[in-house]
């Protein structure tokens, strides 16, 4: 389909967070966000907002009044994704310590920011998590538990419901594994 002149606005993926949501308009690292240009050019455009350093309390203070703004008045967002909590969970007397952010306060911070008006109604897919333990078993183990605590409570069944439809396979699932290229 070619392109046509129509006084709707294109719809808009909307990418809110941190360095993951930064880079990943970045081609060179295959980032997500090049992916989705990519292959929604004639359609959709994306607007990335991610924040490399920002923790969920900076984006709450500094991001939301100017995303609220844009996603009331200058964008028709399709979907708003949220990429927070890897600056968030830096150790508390580390030499990051000034990102840190106890659970308690992200949590209060992710709701806030969840359940702004301007993005609370276009989530399709409520939040990503990272590990910081580098998507290892163990790893995804731990993270899972500990955001099982966090979150627990924090959405209404038909989000979570929302949520869960929208879960894709963990990556190694997309691999052949080395017992399935044997016959």
């Amino acid at each position: 389909m070619g392109l046509t002149l129509s006084c709707e606005r294109r719809p808009v993926f909307y990418f809110i967070g941190d360095s993951i949501t930064e880079h990943g308009s970045d081609p060179t690292k295959s980032g997500f966000i090049t992916i989705l240009q990519n292959h929604y050019v004639r359609s959709v455009d994306c607007v990335n907002r991610g924040l490399s350093g920002y923790n969920s309390k900076w984006v709450l203070e500094h991001g939301m009044p100017i995303y609220a703004k844009e996603l009331q008045s200058e964008y028709s967002a399709a979907f708003v994704t949220v990429f927070l909590g890897a600056n968030d969970a830096v150790l508390e007397h580390g030499p990051d310590k000034l990102q840190y952010v106890s659970l308690k306060d992200y949590r209060a911070n992710l709701q806030k920011i969840l359940h702004t008006q301007c993005v609370g109604r276009q989530i399709r897919q409520s939040t990503y998590f990272v590990d910081g333990l580098h998507f290892s078993e163990k790893g995804n183990k731990e993270v899972g538990k500990l955001l099982g605590v966090a979150i627990n409570g924090m959405f209404d069944k038909e989000e979570l419901d929302r949520f869960n439809k929208w879960q894709l396979p963990d990556w190694h699932d997309l691999v052949p594994h080395q017992d399935d290229t044997q016959e």
